[in-house]
Formats: C-alpha cells, sequence, structure tokens
C-alpha cells in the first residue's frame, strides 16, 4: 500500500504548489503585480492587455500541476493492483480519491489563512475612518496587500481541490 502513500504525497505536493504559484501571480514582491503596475503608469488599455496576459499565463502552472497529479496519482493506484468484484482494476480512480484526500489534509492551514484575509484588508477602513496620520495608512496598505494574497491563496487552493476531486 505503499502506492496509496504516494498518492497521498502527490495531493500535499500539489497543495503547497498550489499555495506557491498562487502567492507568485497575486503577490506584490513579484514580477507579475509589478508588471501589471509598471504598464498602469502608460494607460488604461495596457493595464487591461497586461492584467488580462497575465490572468491567462496564471492559470497554466495550476492546470499542468492538476495534469500531472491525475496522471501520477491514477498510475499510483493501478500499480497497487486493486481490481473489484468482476476483476476490474479500480486502483486508479482510488489512487486519485486519495490523491484529493492528500489535498485536502493541508486545508486546515489554507483555511486558518482565510480567516487573517478579512481582518488585515479591513485594518485600511478602519485607519481612514478613524482619520490617522498618512503613516498609520501606509502600513495598513501592507497590511491591505498581505490580506488579499492570502485571500487568494485560499481561493487557489479551493479551486485546485475542486480539480482534482
Amino acid at each position: 500500500y505503499l502506492c496509496f502513500f504516494g498518492c497521498s504525497l502527490v495531493g500535499m505536493i500539489v497543495s503547497i504548489l498550489t499555495l506557491y504559484s498562487t502567492q507568485y501571480y497575486t503577490d506584490y514582491n513579484y514580477r507579475p503585480v509589478q508588471r501589471i503596475a509598471e504598464s498602469s503608469v502608460m494607460g488604461h488599455a495596457t493595464n487591461i492587455i497586461t492584467g488580462i496576459s497575465v490572468g491567462l499565463e496564471s492559470t497554466g502552472i495550476p492546470c499542468i500541476m492538476i495534469s500531472i497529479a491525475i496522471l501520477s496519482s491514477y498510475y499510483l493506484g493501478e500499480m497497487s493492483g486493486i481490481v473489484d468484484h468482476s476483476g476490474a482494476s479500480v486502483g486508479g480512480l482510488y489512487g486519485i480519491a486519495v490523491a484529493t484526500m492528500g489535498m485536502f489534509s493541508t486545508g486546515v492551514y489554507v483555511l486558518s489563512m482565510s480567516g487573517f484575509g478579512p481582518i488585515a484588508d479591513n485594518a485600511g477602513g478602519i485607519v481612514e475612518m478613524s482619520n490617522q496620520d498618512h503613516k498609520v495608512r501606509q502600513i495598513t496598505d501592507l497590511l491591505d496587500a498581505v490580506g488579499n494574497v492570502t485571500k487568494a491563496n485560499t481561493k487557489g487552493y479551493s479551486i485546485c481541490s475542486a480539480s482534482l476531486a
């Protein structure tokens, strides 16, 4: 049953890679977001074109990851040799299910990040409504960016886990 252990590891790895991929395309420290910000200086049309191109580009890595996860967990499950009552091999489908459960096993960490997003996101609004100093607003803008990234991470995780399921 080491094959199914491998399937669960595939699911966990996909979960972690999903978070890294989502963070790369949504965090202001990385090139895709910086490229959109740079194009905003040139005008509206350039901003729209760059935003759409980055959005389309960002879907490639998750599609490849999910495809590899499905194929690898299917073949790992097939290697187990499990058959149903009529002798048909069902190990591959069970392997995909085990990979999905492996991905769901990291869900508690992702969902705990989801709770941080709205708190950090609302900090800027609270500071603005309470007429705080401009320096405080600069700090909460960074918190706002972190909140947006954590929210994007949870959405990316939910989409990838649904795709694997």
